[in-house]
Parts: structure tokens; C-alpha cells; sequence
């Protein structure tokens, strides 16, 4: 399988030995990465799930915290063929991994990972391996007779287009794990490449939890650009605003991504301060937008910052509408007018519908379906091969429906409706 991971991996691996590895790839106050010895991680990663004997399509944990490397792992498994599947470092959510993902591998960073999954109940730790001088320990997860009958049936193997394994919000009801594909992944990240173009060099935040899918598009947008992944320490995490702008100050930050709450939170202590010297891009996303969050930062930064608002859940690999904000949606009189969010990408098409199925009309409210062929693989447990997208997302107001959605053309072509 030849792909964007598959040769992004190459490129890290190919680089161990040439002249040319010295550029840094992650950044943090603890710890770099150049490419080379992300290289040198992805191979060690790579060679401890082979002698393990996980095989593509088969999930494999990883217990993350916060060392400023984990992003490399994401890179390993998924350019190996393997699913990703991230978990805090919290018994709970541990179990739930192995419950609902018949998870039977973990890749942890210390030894108290590894006593916490030895203490799931009906679960022991029958291997680990320790890589690279201990920095990847891959632990073999047994399930005994306390298990239930599908976790003693072994391990999951997943389509081979199967990427990562990340649950929903939750926000229409109990989360569900959604099965991102290698091909819609791969689909956004070119996508959002050719939309900022962002030279060689430019360093981006890493600021979103690890079990959120948009920490994607900061780590992957990163790499296959030849970006640096800044990822920020303990302090920098906290919910301290002024102390969060330091860090994007000293960080060099060129590409942020963010929600409208962060930008709110963060926007005082922005405009007390002169712009971030090599910011060019802010993508907002996760929340409503309103004319009232932008309008002082636009005029702050003036042109040489492009806002983007984009839409999308989870089933559909991270956004598939896009709209780059313009003077025209900032009204100084109306503070609380939403920003649009958009048109779909390509790739994407949409189209509102009416409560009886029927398109709507201008002045209708409805809801909004997506259809693309670069959506998930499905819900986990719910996998049925359909390739008819996708979904059911929410309701907007007429003004905004038609703005978002508009007459796309597709209004003999439903989408088939999944509900989020």
C-alpha cells in the first residue's frame, strides 16, 4: 500500500543515515525531534509490533500522556497497516479499549501504564518488549475466562483501509467509535495542504487532546508539509490564557488550530499584544462562529491572517465544509451573527432536506446531509461495507442552511441517513 503514511515513513526511515536530517520535525520544551530520529522511532515502533506478531487491520492501543514524541507512533501504525487507537492514561478508558475495540496490544511510555492494564479485570499482561532503549513498550493484552465471548475471540482484524479508531462526542447521545479510513484521511490532509500551502519550515500547534480526531490534521498537515509539530509542555496546557499566548509567541507559531471557546478565552490577552510575528493561519472549528469573535482580531492582524471556519463530525474524517471569513461576514451592529460555515469541499457534496425527506426550498430550516466517498469506515461492532455516505448533522438556520448548502445540485441523489 503506497500512500501519504506509507511514504511519509519512508521519507522519515530513508533520512537515518543522509546528510540531510537535521530538520526538526517536533518541537517541545523538553525534547525535539529531528527527521532522522523520528526515522529511527518509526522503525523501532514498527520492528516491536512485527515481532509481536500484530498483524495489518489489527488495533493496537496507544497510551498516551504528554511526551512531546507520541505523535510519531501515530505515524508508525498507521503507515504499517495497523489501527490506531488512542486512550488516556486513566483505568477506565483502558477498559473501555479493550471492551469495545478488542483491543489486544498497547504501546505504552512507562511501567505505571503497564500496572494499570494489568489490573483491568480479566485481562493480563503477557508480553512487552522494550524498544529502542525502552522508549516503545508493546504490551500483549490476554483476556481470560472473565472476559466476555467477543473479547475472548482474539483479536479484531479491521478493513485495510482502517486508520484509526476515535469515538464521537457524544453530543446526540452515548459516544460511538467511529472507524476513520486511510483514504479519508489522507483525502483532508492534501486537501488542507493545497488550501494554506505552508512553506517548508512553518511550525504548527499541537493543542488538541490526543483522543480528539482533529489532533489529525494538526500532526499529519505537519508532516506531509514539511512542518514542524510544536507541542507544548504541561504549563502551556493549562487553561491560563495569557500563559497559552506565550507560548504560541515563543513557539513561532505559523498555523493554529483552534475552537471558537480557546480563540474567545484567548482574545484579550491577543489584542493587548502586538500580532504573533508568523501566524498566517487560524482554522476554527468544533463550535459555533460569530461575527463578534473575529471582528477586533481581524482588524488586529489585518490581511495577512486567513480565518477559515469548518464543519464537519467525526463520521466524515475530520471537516468537509470550508468557508475562509471576509470582512463581508464581520457586522460590528450584530456581534451575535453566526459565521457560515461554508460550502462543502471537494469530494464532498450536501444538500439540506425537510422533515418529510423533500429538499428545502430559501426560508426553509431542515437538516443537513453530507455525501462523499471519503467518509469512515462506519461505527465499530456496525461495520457493513456500505459505501453510501453519510449523515445526519444538525440544524441550522434558514439564512444559514441556504448559505451553507445552497442548491447543490444533488437533490435526486439523497444521501442515505446514518444519525450521528
Amino acid at each position: 500500500m503506497s500512500d501519504l503514511f506509507t511514504l511519509l515513513a519512508d521519507s522519515w526511515t530513508g533520512r537515518i543515515s543522509s546528510g540531510h536530517s537535521a530538520a526538526q520535525i517536533i518541537a517541545s520544551d523538553d525534547r525535539g525531534l529531528s527527521v532522522s530520529e523520528a526515522g529511527i522511532a518509526v522503525r523501532a515502533l514498527v520492528a516491536a509490533a512485527d515481532s509481536c506478531g500484530v498483524r495489518p487491520g489489527q488495533v493496537v492501543m496507544q497510551v498516551t500522556a504528554r511526551r512531546p514524541d507520541w505523535a510519531v507512533a501515530v505515524v508508525g501504525l498507521i503507515s504499517s497497516g495497523r489501527t490506531w487507537l488512542p486512550v488516556p492514561p486513566e483505568r477506565r478508558d483502558m477498559e473501555l479499549a479493550v471492551r469495545h475495540a478488542n483491543a489486544r496490544w498497547a504501546f505504552v511510555e512507562d511501567a505505571a501504564q503497564l500496572d494499570m492494564l494489568a489490573a483491568i479485570p480479566a485481562v493480563t499482561v503477557v508480553g512487552c518488549t522494550p524498544v529502542d532503549d525502552g522508549r516503545w513498550q508493546l504490551a500483549e493484552l490476554k483476556v481470560g475466562p472473565g472476559g466476555t465471548k467477543d473479547q475472548r475471540a482474539g483479536a479484531a482484524v479491521l478493513p485495510d483501509d482502517a486508520a484509526y479508531i476515535i469515538p464521537t462526542s457524544g453530543s446526540t447521545g452515548a459516544p460511538k467509535w467511529v472507524v476513520g479510513s486511510r483514504r479519508g484521511l489522507e483525502h483532508f490532509i492534501k486537501w488542507e495542504i493545497g488550501l494554506l500551502a505552508p512553506e517548508s519550515g512553518t511550525r504548527f500547534a499541537q493543542q488538541t487532546p490526543v483522543t480528539f480526531d482533529p489532533v489529525l490534521r494538526e500532526v499529519f498537515v505537519a508532516f506531509a508539509s514539511g512542518g514542524c509539530l510544536c507541542v507544548p509542555g504541561e504549563i502551556q496546557r493549562s487553561l491560563d490564557p495569557a500563559t497559552w499566548v506565550d507560548w504560541l509567541y515563543a513557539a513561532g507559531i505559523g498555523v493554529l488550530h483552534a475552537t471558537p471557546t480557546l480563540l474567545r478565552a484567548a482574545l484579550p490577552v491577543l489584542m493587548a499584544r502586538r500580532p504573533l510575528p508568523r501566524l498566517r493561519h487560524l482554522l476554527l472549528a468544533g463550535e459555533e462562529l460569530f461575527s463578534g469573535d473575529l471582528q477586533s482580531l481581524m482588524e488586529h492582524y489585518g490581511p495577512r491572517l486567513q480565518v477559515y471556519n469548518l464543519y464537519g463530525p467525526t463520521e466524515t474524517t475530520l471537516a468537509k465544509f470550508c468557508h475562509r471569513v471576509t470582512s463581508a461576514d464581520i457586522d460590528p451592529a450584530r456581534p451575535e451573527r453566526r459565521v457560515p460555515v461554508g460550502r462543502p469541499i471537494p469530494g464532498a457534496t450536501a444538500i439540506a432536506v425537510t422533515a418529510t425527506g423533500s429538499p428545502c426550498v430559501p426560508g426553509e430550516t431542515g437538516e443537513i446531509y453530507i455525501r462523499t466517498d471519503y467518509r469512515s469506515l462506519g461505527y465499530l461492532g456496525a461495520l457493513n461495507g456500505t459505501r453510501s455516505a453519510m449523515i445526519l448533522l444538525m440544524w441550522f438556520s434558514p439564512r444559514e442552511i441556504w448559505r451553507t448548502a445552497g442548491r447543490t445540485g444533488h437533490s435526486s441523489s439523497r444521501a442515505a441517513r446514518t444519525a450521528s
